[in-house]
């Protein structure tokens, strides 16, 4: 019978052999699975591209999963900013100058955060890898999810340096003395949630340019105009001057 063979006729020694040999014997496999290479881009194509994208989309950052309401009042998926990115990459004929010229901004500010670490700090494992791939010639498409955040991330790091500086800037000194129940208005220029105390530390600059700053069960919002009054707490060598209490009227 085919596939059999008579070893009736055969000594012990040459049965083991043909045992072993069946044994040896490993049939060649038709076909070899071979990841593919990923898809790579140019890098300042890709951070000219994920501006146009944020800036396409409102400046905003859309992750995959997102939904949004139609025009019917229904949720449907939305597009997210990586998903544009991959069509925008294939055809760039809408790509302009000005989103070159960002993508480059882009690029140089997250190549800057080596200068955090040649200052001994240690950067957290987004940083890293945003340093790493500005710093890289080319892309992967496989890294695009975190290249399309990297505008948003630029914009917000770009706000903060911007109020920062206005804080630096700010000349008028400080409010009152400590105890005294002082009135003022002035411009929000930071908000920040503290969930250790379940309120808001809010950064005002006063008409006369004196930095303040107090906590708050609620957030204005940023660049609002307030009028407040409160109990001068603290005056603090940065110039800055701390209330409690503080009621705001506007």
């Amino acid at each position: 019978m085919a596939g059999f063979v008579d070893v009736s006729g055969m000594t012990n020694s040459q049965v083991k052999a043909l045992c072993q040999a069946d044994e040896d014997y490993k049939p060649a496999r038709s076909q070899r699975y071979t990841r593919p290479q990923p898809v790579m881009h140019d890098t300042s194509t890709a951070f000219a591209v994920a501006f146009a994208v944020f800036r396409a989309v409102g400046n905003e950052y859309v992750k995959a999963g997102s939904f949004t309401t139609n025009s019917e009042g229904k949720m449907v998926p939305q597009q997210s900013n990586r998903e544009l990115m991959v069509q925008m990459l294939a055809d760039q004929s809408t790509l302009t100058d000005f989103d070159r010229e960002m993508g480059e901004k882009i690029r140089t500010h997250y190549k800057g955060l080596m200068f955090k670490i040649l200052g001994g700090k240690v950067l957290n494992e987004f940083d890293a890898k945003a340093l790493a791939l500005a710093n890289g010639e080319t892309v992967s498409e496989r890294d695009l999810g975190t290249v399309a955040y990297l505008p948003q991330g630029y914009e917000r790091a770009t706000a903060r340096q911007s109020v920062e500086e206005r804080i630096a800037d700010a000349k008028g000194g400080h409010i009152g003395q400590v105890g005294d129940k002082v009135s003022f208005k002035g411009e929000v220029v930071r908000t920040v949630f503290s969930q250790q105390w379940m309120c808001y530390f809010v950064t005002a600059i006063t008409d006369n340019d004196q930095v303040v700053f107090f906590s708050n069960k609620s957030s204005p919002a940023v660049g609002s105009k307030i009028a407040a009054q409160g109990t001068v707490k603290a005056h603090h060598n940065d110039g800055k001057t701390q209330f409690n209490r503080v009621k705001i009227f506007a």
